[in-house]
């Protein structure tokens, strides 16, 4: 896999989609495209009537504009993409299947964790994966997809991914919280 560079200029990911990222007729046809953060997942269906994921990760910096194409077929490590995508491959290679899969846990986890978070309430103490201790400050922010934190050591505000927390660790605080509380 290599990065493919393009020398021309765009205003932002959605241009640089439609015009770098087009399907070529002899491979198959557009059905759908989401952009996910800086990922876009193509639903491509191939001339010989399935239907593939194309996942291409862009990137801008200095030297431009680029992006790195993969297949569903490759396992990458991505996992963002949309469900309704996901529903229509028809791709059958082991790898696809495992990948879809391992998107669909990856977004259960992720909706556990944010309903967990929303659940939680302020000042409650956290542990990350890593083990550092934190005070929650607001539990999700839907337009960062953070949860924001304090520091205990640090005595510092973060931000944190949701990938930073495991949802069974999040259970068992709101079980504590929810059987301290007076009925």
């Amino acid at each position: 896999m290599q990065w493919h560079k393009s020398n021309s200029v765009f205003r932002d990911l959605v241009e640089y989609a439609a015009l770098e990222l087009s399907i070529d007729s002899q491979v198959g046809i557009l059905l759908d495209r989401e952009l996910v953060e800086n990922v876009v997942f193509s639903l491509v269906q191939l001339n010989n009537g399935s239907k593939i994921i194309f996942i291409d990760t862009v990137v801008f910096d200095q030297s431009g504009w680029k992006h790195l194409h993969n297949s569903e077929n490759d396992n990458p490590q991505i996992l963002l993409c949309p469900e309704r995508l996901l529903d229509h491959s028809t791709n059958l290679n082991s790898n696809a299947v495992c990948w879809r899969a391992k998107n669909r846990e990856h977004q259960l986890n992720k909706e556990t964790i944010i309903k967990l978070f929303k659940a939680l309430p302020y000042g409650i103490e956290l542990t990350t994966k890593s083990g550092q201790k934190l005070k929650m400050i607001h539990g999700y922010d839907q337009s960062w997809s953070k949860i924001e934190c304090l520091n205990i050591k640090k005595n510092e505000r973060f931000w944190y991914s949701y990938l930073d927390f495991n949802a069974s660790d999040l259970e068992q605080v709101l079980s504590k919280v929810t059987t301290q509380q007076p009925h």
